[in-house]
């Protein structure tokens, strides 16, 4: 299964940075592109210390429920193989048992 890069849920720029960075911008009206960068630079270097580390504390959680999330998933995994491997040996043993029956000579068609 494939998975993308990076999951949006997980990213901090689009948890924390890009909701408040919006909010910010709304309603602005800006000429060109370095106007924009411009605005956006400033407002990174206003921001405190604390901005940053709220949004990181914000983002722990989600971390521990992905990673439970996983557990979750692995485990599930690990007995789905067991019942495989298990399932396939009682198939294998009657047949099995068969040709030891027909000494030998039994050909499954």
């Amino acid at each position: 299964m494939d998975h993308p890069p990076y999951s949006p849920d997980l990213a901090p720029s689009d948890f924390h940075l890009f909701l408040h960075i919006r909010i910010h911008l709304a309603g602005k009206k800006f000429d060109d592109d370095d106007e924009v960068q411009e605005e956006v630079m400033t407002w990174f270097k206003v921001l405190a210390a604390d901005f940053y580390e709220s949004g990181i504390q914000k983002l722990v959680p989600r971390l521990n429920k992905c990673l439970d999330s996983v557990q979750e998933v692995m485990t599930w995994f690990k007995g789905q193989a067991a019942d495989l491997y298990d399932s396939g040996i009682q198939k294998l043993v009657p047949r099995l048992n068969n040709c030891l029956d027909n000494t030998g000579d039994y050909v499954e068609k």
